[in-house]
């Protein structure tokens, strides 16, 4: 399957994402090529042919795609990827589905939290009513 990165553009910081985002196409594209000239490799020594002549040829491209990789590897230095995505995208799983999950249980979360934090405050509102109530506290 294939998954592209996708980036959300801000209208102030359009030329930067853009940048980068073009970046991320050209190493998708080296790395299309590199899967290409493995695939073509594999093809050739999987033949019945004698004929080894185009292995070399294989080789070199396999090996002038990396470098390609390798070139542009500082254009997207700044990218990091989770290791739970990682993991799960090794899985087999595709990395959209497990980001979905991911944001759910944030969101499970962050409801969670919060609904902690009104708890708090209704009681501190409470202790403090009652305190006031009672005197202990200057209205």
């Amino acid at each position: 399957p294939s998954w592209r990165v996708r980036l959300r553009r801000r209208s102030m910081a359009a030329a930067p994402a853009d940048d980068f985002t073009a970046a991320l196409d050209t190493v998708e594209k080296r790395t299309r090529a590199a899967i290409e000239a493995l695939r073509g490799l594999e093809a050739i020594s999987q033949s019945s042919d004698l004929d080894n002549a185009a292995i070399p040829l294989c080789l070199e491209a396999v090996v002038k795609s990396f470098e390609q990789i390798r070139a542009c590897e500082a254009s997207v230095g700044g990218v990091h990827v989770p290791r739970d995505v990682v993991e799960s995208v090794d899985q087999g799983r595709n990395p959209d589905a497990f980001l979905a999950e991911l944001a759910e249980r944030n969101a499970a979360a962050c409801r969670a939290t919060l609904g902690k934090t009104s708890a708090m405050d209704a009681l501190a509102r409470s202790v403090q009513r009652q305190a006031q109530e009672s005197g202990l506290l200057e209205p």
